[in-house]
């Protein structure tokens, strides 16, 4: 009984082509490394790890830094509705880059729920946008990576519990229009005063 539904010579390209991409940068996968990546093959298939491996060794998805790609890597490849906190992470800068802090981007964009309430976790919008260091800032990128994990986590625990908060994500400038609101209560208010004062003054 065969122990794969592909070639032996397919997956041996594949496999080579993992193994280029940790030569990339002068490493080589762990036995257990090496097992995962087998499996993952055998899910996706050959030529979609060789495919991922061109788009990889070009430089694809590594934001500037050389590093070992992951098996999260090639799932985002594969799958673009794959969702964890690296891809979300990723997802979350390059709406910042695009939007940034005057428009609030959409579900239609890439804001899926998860994400939007990670973002309320972090203060909000407008927040991120100024929290959000440089990728080149490795260690200011590491600390805001290691708060974003966590409010994914935690935004993760309120999608499955249904317990999404329904304030809507605001942009730069929409606070100030919050005073106005205030306004006309203030009036009514003051007209109140003004009737029980003529009042008490005919009776």
């Amino acid at each position: 009984m065969n122990k794969t539904k592909y070639a032996s010579s397919d997956m041996e390209q594949a496999l080579e082509a993992v193994s280029q991409m940790f030569a990339q940068v002068k490493a080589e996968p762990t036995p257990a490394e090496a097992m995962l990546w087998a499996g993952e093959i055998e899910r996706v298939g050959p030529r979609a790890v060789i495919a991922f491996a061109h788009f990889w060794l070009a430089g694809g998805g590594q934001n500037g830094f050389l590093r070992a790609p992951r098996i999260m890597d090639l799932r985002r490849f594969c799958d673009p509705t794959w969702s964890d906190e690296v891809g979300a992470l990723t997802r979350l800068q390059n709406l910042v880059s695009r939007f940034g802090p005057y428009c609030v981007p959409t579900e239609r964009d890439g804001m899926d729920a998860k994400l939007a309430e990670t973002v309320r976790l972090l203060g909000g919008w407008v927040r991120v946008c100024e929290l959000l260091p440089d990728p080149s800032d490795d260690f200011a990128f590491r600390a805001f990576e290691k708060r974003f994990v966590s409010a994914w986590q935690q935004a993760e625990v309120r999608v499955v519990r249904g317990d999404v908060s329904a304030a809507p994500l605001l942009p730069i400038g929409s606070t100030g229009s919050q005073p106005r609101l205030a306004a006309p209560v203030e009036t009514v208010h003051n007209d109140e005063e003004e009737n029980s004062r003529l009042t008490a003054q005919r009776g």
